[in-house]
């Protein structure tokens, strides 16, 4: 019985030998067609074109050109005027209509806004309290104060006429 162990266990450890050994020897198996085969030639890059031309090219635009720090517009973003939120909406009212080519699309009085079409854009133009004062501002439909375009343009035009 003790022969039968050993020989058992022999086989065993030649199959265990050969199962590690034999899958990755190459006599066995087919080489794969892609290996060897030359498809393509190599990628030829002009030399004009890996190198940057000039010290331009890497230049870092200063500080204040560039997000936070940027320079405010030259044009008004906002108008402040000396009266209360309800009188300055209802001479918006009187003077917007009147503006050529400002469309009055819809008033809300809730929020002191009227939604206008000025040139190709829509956005509000709005009366907030800032104090004992009132602020007019431009706001687009993300949201935002509208900075440049043609709420700028109108904005500059209001200021004249309500003051």
């Amino acid at each position: 019985m003790h022969r039968f162990s050993h020989a058992v266990f022999r086989l065993a450890a030649v199959m265990l030998v050969l199962s590690v050994f034999l899958p990755g020897c190459s006599w066995f198996r087919e080489r794969p067609e892609y290996e060897g085969v030359d498809v393509a030639k190599p990628l030829q890059v002009p030399a004009d074109l890996s190198v940057p031309k000039g010290q331009e090219a890497l230049r870092i635009p200063p500080k204040t050109l560039v997000g936070a720090n940027a320079r405010a517009p030259e044009a008004a973003v906002n108008i402040i005027l000396a009266d209360g939120p309800d009188s300055v909406w209802k001479r918006m009212g009187d003077v917007l209509p009147k503006i050529e080519g400002v469309q009055v699309l819809n008033a809300a009085e809730s929020i002191k806004s009227y939604e206008v079409r000025y040139g190709s854009e829509t956005f509000l133009i709005t009366a907030q309290p800032s104090g004992s004062q009132t602020r007019v501002v431009a706001i687009g439909v993300d949201g935002t104060v509208q900075q440049g375009g043609a709420s700028t343009k109108l904005l500059a035009q209001l200021k004249v006429l309500l003051k």
